[in-house]
């Protein structure tokens, strides 16, 4: 039975780091393809995708989410600028 993917956003802030350290760092060292990288992971492969695009754009320290959430998910006001 294939395991469901875990939700990411749902994770401390400093497991999240952890992993997408992780999961850069194996890309760099195995060039693992992005679906087995989402499977050692447990993440959906487009947040591994995600994670790997900013990483190139901006280096490792960028696959940090820059614009923090509210806990339900949504983009808060603060942040919107209103």
């Amino acid at each position: 039975m294939e395991k469901k993917p875990i939700d990411a956003r749902k994770l401390t802030v400093e497991a999240r780091a952890l992993l997408r350290q992780m999961v850069i760092r194996l890309r760099k060292q195995s060039r693992m393809p992005l679906k087995e990288l989402a499977a050692v992971s447990g993440v959906h492969y487009r947040t591994v995708e995600d994670w790997l695009s900013r990483a190139r754009r901006e280096g490792e320290g960028g696959a940090e989410r820059k614009t923090p959430r509210t806990a339900s998910g949504c983009w808060s006001q603060a942040d919107a600028g209103g």
